[in-house]
């Protein structure tokens, strides 16, 4: 039971909500903290880490899930010359998956066939048709881009 006490304050949890989930005492549940607290002193930031797990357990998302996001958006801006600002990762994300990913799902399209695709088509029009006209290519402006 302590080591639950202990994992459940690691996560953020408050002593009453710790006392409710084990059934022990909030004094037993302080008790038992305090001692671990002693014990803890080894570790580096050990406030900091519980701090940031508070946060984590705010958001009802998992370590793994905020982890999974993080790389996510490392992904992203990876695309960018400059870092996303906060206020745009809901915008480029949702549309990315409304115009890209979701189609793929319901065509039944791995998306990762989409950049491939994109690169053959590339090429494709990239080449010069039989009057040697070159359709499109990366340096040229289309009609409206003028």
């Amino acid at each position: 039971m302590r080591q639950a006490v202990i994992n459940y304050r690691i996560n953020g949890l408050p002593r009453s909500e710790i006392s409710a989930k084990t059934g022990i005492s909030t004094g037993a549940v302080s008790n038992i903290i305090k001692n671990w607290k002693e014990k803890a002193e080894e570790i580096p930031d050990v406030e900091d880490i519980r701090g940031f797990m508070k946060q984590v357990y705010k958001t009802g998302y998992t370590v793994k899930e905020c982890s999974q996001g993080f790389i996510i958006l490392q992904m992203m801006e990876s695309f960018y010359d400059n870092k996303i600002q906060d206020a745009e990762i809901p915008t480029i994300f949702w549309s990315f998956i409304n115009d890209i990913y979701t189609p793929c799902i319901k065509l039944g399209i791995t998306p990762s066939f989409i950049p491939g695709w994109i690169n053959d088509l590339w090429g494709f029009f990239s080449q010069p048709n039989r009057r040697g006209d070159i359709i499109f290519s990366p340096n040229s402006q289309n009609e409206s881009d003028k």
